[in-house]
């Protein structure tokens, strides 16, 4: 069992106990669709950060996001991208790996880094430490946070494309 302590904000703290097992992340952090073609409402749920400081230049500023899909396989992918100042993305790689689930809580994912399951608010947040460059020097070591959202587009397919409209 793993016991996984949360912060209100006002100093009052919750806790959640979750199996040593796949059960420690929870349903809405896998990727999956919400809704449905017929009724034109689908949407694909995904993890994502945005905002990585990438630059320690203020005359070079780049960001970086990263879209992590989990899945139940004990898998994922991640879309990694770049951004300069200007907002078109400069650079883009999707990684592919296996993902495991370590004895004090971590989720390590191979090639990528290590993050730990927060729940705050009612919500579910992935925060994540980067072990790796990807294209940046500057990624390696960096954290952020990943929350849950809802788009029109998925790992490798949109809306349009999944519900063949």
């Amino acid at each position: 069992m793993f016991l996984i302590l949360s912060s209100t904000g006002c100093g009052d703290f919750s806790y959640s106990l979750y199996p040593a097992s796949q059960n420690l992340i929870p349903e809405e952090l896998f990727y999956q669709t919400d809704g449905n073609c017929e009724r034109g409402d689908l949407l694909f749920r995904i993890l994502s950060t945005a905002g990585i400081q990438l630059w320690t230049d203020p005359q070079n500023i780049l960001t970086g996001q990263v879209e992590l899909f989990i899945f139940r396989d004990s898998t994922f992918s991640a879309r990694y991208r770049e951004f300069p100042f200007s907002g078109n993305a400069v650079f883009e790689k999707v990684i592919s790996g296996n993902y495991q689930i370590q004895s004090n809580g971590e989720i390590y994912f191979q090639d990528l880094g290590a993050g730990s399951i927060l729940h705050q608010d009612g919500l579910y947040f992935l925060e994540f430490r980067f072990d790796v460059n990807i294209n940046s020097t500057e990624l390696a070591g960096k954290t952020a946070r990943f929350r849950v959202l809802k788009g029109l587009r998925g790992l490798d397919t949109d809306r349009a494309q999944y519900c063949h409209y």
